[in-house]
C-alpha cells in the first residue's frame, strides 16, 4: 500500500471513530465491497458507499453503544475491531 493510500485509510478510520460519517464516505472508494464473515447468521456482501452504510447500520443498530479501533501492522490496517458495549432494550 502506498504512503498516500495509507494516509487515506487512516483518515477514513479517524473520521469514523470521531463520528464524522460524511467525511469518512468522502474518503472511501465508491467501489468498496464489504463481505461479512461466513459464520454470521445470513452473511451478505454489500457494494459501494451505500452498501457500506447499510452494513454498518445493520451491525451497529443492534447496540446502544460500542467502541472500535483499528490495528496497524507494517503500515497496513490488519484489522478493525468493533465491540458492543450496551445492547438495545427490546420492546415486548
Amino acid at each position: 500500500m502506498s504512503k498516500e493510500n495509507l494516509q487515506i485509510v487512516r483518515a477514513a478510520f479517524d473520521a469514523y471513530f470521531r463520528g464524522d460519517v460524511p467525511a469518512m464516505l468522502e474518503l472511501v472508494d465508491p467501489g468498496v465491497v464489504v463481505t461479512q464473515l461466513p459464520d454470521q447468521p445470513d452473511p451478505q456482501t454489500f457494494h459501494g458507499r451505500e452498501g457500506l452504510l447499510r452494513s454498518m447500520a445493520e451491525w451497529t443498530g443492534q447496540w446502544a453503544s460500542r467502541c472500535a479501533s483499528a490495528s496497524w501492522f507494517a503500515g497496513r490496517c490488519s484489522s478493525l475491531r468493533s465491540r458492543p458495549l450496551t445492547p438495545l432494550a427490546l420492546d415486548n
